[in-house]
Order: C-alpha cells, then structure tokens, then sequence
C-alpha cells in the first residue's frame, strides 16, 4: 500500500474541510444538534478528515480517474443532504451557500493545476507532487480570509433577513457556472497548457471569472441588503399607521366616556323621576338604551395586552374585524416587553390577521371568527396560535401553502416562516375542511446577527 500516495490524495481531498467551513460558519446559530457550534465544527472536521482518508484509500486503487471531481461528486451529494437535515434554513439558501463554497475552492484546485503544468510540462497530472498542494492551499487559506472579511457579517444577516425566495431559486445559478468553468478547463495533459498561448489565455480567464464571482456577490449581497432595508422601513410605517389608527379610536373613546360621566348626573335624575313616576316600562327602555350607549363606547377600546407595538396591530386588525361583521377573540398575555424585534412581533401579526380576515370574507357572516391566543407560559419561548374560518380553497406545493390573495390564504407565510427561523423556532399551518390554524413558536433570544455592527 503506497501510503505517500494515500496521504498525498488525502491532502487533495482535505479541500472538503474549508469548503465545510465556510457553509457552517454564516448559519451556525440555525444548526439542529444540541452540541455548541464549536463542539459541532469540531466533529464535523474529524469527520471530513476521516472521510478524505477513505478517499485517498480509494484514490491509490484507482489511478486511472482522470480527476478528483469524479470522486467527490457523490461526496458533494451526501454532504448536501446533510447540510439540509442540520441546518435550520431555507433549503435554497443554504444551496446558495454551498454552490458558493464550490465555486470558490474551484479556484485553488485550478491553481493546482496550473502551478504542476508550469512547472512540470511534461509529468502526468495525476502524479502527486509537493508543489501545486501547498499552493491550492495557500489559495484557500487567502480566498476563505477575503471572502469571509468582505461578506460574512453580511452574508449571515442577508441569510437571516432576506426572504425573496424566487431570488433564492435563481441566485446559485451564477456560482454553479464559475465551478463548471473551472471544471471543464482542468487540462487532461499538461502540456497542452504550453501550446500557443493557452497558458496565458487560462490565467485571464481564471482571473476574470475569479473578479466576476467577487463582483456578483459584492452586487447581490448590497442589493438583497438594501431590498430587506426598504421592506423593514415599510413594516415600520405600517406599525407606525397602526398605533396613529389606535390613537384616534383611543381619543375618541376618551372624548365619548368624558361626555357620558358629564352627563352621568342628569341620567341618574331621569331614572329616580321615572321611579318615583313607577314609569316602569319606560324605566326598562331608558336602561337598555343606556346600556347599548355603554357598549358602543367600550367597543371603541382596544387593548389586547401591555406590548405596545403588538397591541397596536392587534387593535388595528380588530377594528378592521370589528366593521367586516368577524367576531375577533383575542387573549394575548404578553408582556411590556419582549427579546423578539417590535418589527419582526409585528410583521407575524399583521400577516396572520391579515390572512385570518381575508380568508372570513370568503364565507358568510354568520360563519366568520377568529380566535388568537399569545403566551409565554415556558420560560424563553412566545407561543401564538391562531384559527379562522374560511371557504376550504387551499393551494399547496410541495407541502407548502401557496400565496393566493384571491382567496385569502398563504400570503406572508413564507415571511412567517423565515421570521420564525430567525429566531430558532417553528412555524406550523394547518386546516382542515374550513378551519384554518397557524401555530408559531419563537425562543426568546436576540437574533445572531445584528444589523447595526455591518
């Protein structure tokens, strides 16, 4: 057993340790495993060593492969189905960030490449050398540094807060080119790169795919940047017409109970002179009358718990209810305050409300409610569920319900979920025949990437 060729295939193979890195590093804090983030990274890295062993065993019973590509896709296959089961995101995000790694650490593997044809003309390729490894690694050592200084800290919050998920189904296309451009020009003999100016033409190529690769996630990251800053600031205004919303029913209600205490001495009055007239029919009408005035003002108050922000869009969505004939049941114990983001509390709400009310127009009046309930019962965690009725038209695909604003249901859902994901939770809808049901649980932690610090 050649065991300097096992190693040397080995180190050819290690390429899978940085690339393994460089996926986890940005969603560290939505891993599913009960390990630390380090304690996790480190067991993956015994592993991805374990497994490059395997392959270098492998390698020296196979020399006749023309590259190492051959034997890894299987590897990249598993690998990404593992990347899928232990991180809580977005499957299209994360084959983002994988394409991504690929693309990337194509670059050392062909600065490999050109290194042993530059130097050894005339050796085969697959001979090992002590030369083109030092270099790829060298390559990815620099290329991991520069990308993860110019883009992690973004990367991470655009992965948190952008949820554009037609972008995402397009965004790994770019990378996925790079990778196979670097492939297909693996040379199959050396010298070829010393035909003409073949080797002078392969280095402007490489060099222009490797500025283009930098220059469009420079271009993606600052536009998704900037998209979810424009959405965060039209949340904001939307909470900010709320709470102007629940002012003004707020003032009204104060203006009419002002006036009924002022004429509260006049109503006591006309009820002792109508008891003493022993008007008592007249009595019973003027006491239902007032008591309908009563309630009319009391239906002018909403206030729904202590949380400013949430009562506010609570209150907003109750008197939209309130005037579509929806009787709205509303137990919300919350507190003053809560670790989750005023604008993320809020963009929950509004979405669930929203669809709630859209989805009760479909029926008749008579059939209309919405019930909602919010909690934090268990220590670190804020539980919301809410149920409505609708007419039982459901789109779905691939398990998911689709956005459909012509019947009601499935819009902000996606937003929903990634909210949820943000902060470690879940996010469960569910209906059956016409009752819909949305259950949302959240850990009341601050987020793992703060906007501010970028």
């Amino acid at each position: 057993m050649n065991w300097h060729y096992i190693l040397f295939s080995a180190a050819e193979y290690s390429v899978i340790l940085p690339a393994a890195l460089f996926c986890l590093i940005p969603v560290q804090e939505h891993l599913r495993t009960h390990l630390s983030p380090t304690l996790f990274l480190g067991a993956v890295s015994g592993g991805i060593v374990l497994v490059c062993l395997l392959l270098g065993t492998w390698q020296s019973f196979h020399p006749q492969l023309e590259s190492h590509y051959t034997s890894m896709l299987p590897v990249f296959a598993v690998a990404l189905l593992l990347y899928f089961w232990f991180v809580q995101v977005d499957n299209m995000k994360l084959f983002y960030l994988f394409t991504c790694a690929i693309a990337l650490f194509s670059f050392s593997g062909m600065a490999n490449y050109i290194t042993e044809a530059m130097l050894k003309p005339n050796d085969d390729y697959l001979a090992p050398s002590s030369l083109g490894l030092p270099v790829q690694w060298l390559c990815i050592l620099l290329g991991m540094t520069l990308f993860l200084f110019l883009f992690s800290k973004r990367l991470t919050w655009i992965i948190d807060h952008f949820h554009e998920r037609s972008v995402w189904r397009t965004a790994w296309l770019f990378p996925t080119i790079i990778a196979a451009c670097n492939i297909y020009m693996v040379p199959k003999e050396y010298s070829t790169m010393h035909v003409g100016r073949i080797f002078q033409i392969s280095l402007f190529i490489e060099g222009t795919l490797l500025i283009l690769f930098f220059l469009f996630q420079s271009l993606f990251l600052k536009t998704a940047h900037a998209v979810t800053e424009r959405a965060e600031m039209k949340q904001k205004n939307q909470m900010l017409e709320m709470q102007a919303s629940q002012y003004v029913s707020l003032q009204s209600y104060v203006t009419q109970t002002s006036r009924l205490r002022h004429d509260f001495r006049h109503t006591v009055r006309t009820i002792t002179a109508l008891a003493e007239q022993k008007e008592y029919e007249r009595l019973l009408q003027y006491l239902a009358d007032y008591n309908q005035q009563m309630s009319d003002s009391e239906a002018a108050r909403f206030c729904y718990c202590s949380h400013l922000a949430a009562n506010a869009v609570l209150a907003y969505y109750g008197d939209i209810a309130a005037r579509q004939q929806i009787p709205f049941h509303c137990e919300a114990d919350l507190p003053a305050s809560l670790t989750v983001s005023d604008v993320d509390l809020c963009v929950i709400l509004g979405n669930l409300m929203e669809n709630a009310i859209q989805g009760s127009l479909t029926i008749p009046a008579a059939e209309r409610y919405i019930h909602l309930s919010m909690d934090t019962e268990d220590p670190g965690e804020l539980y919301i569920l809410l149920t409505n009725r609708f007419d039982g038209f459901i789109q779905e695909r691939d398990g998911r319900i689709l956005s459909s604003r012509e019947k009601g249901h499935g819009i902000g859902l996606s937003s929903i979920r990634a909210t949820a994901e943000k902060y470690h939770g879940l996010a469960r809808f569910e209906y059956h025949e016409q009752e819909f049901s949305a259950s949302i649980m959240l850990k009341l932690a601050p987020p793992a990437a703060d906007p501010a610090k970028l």
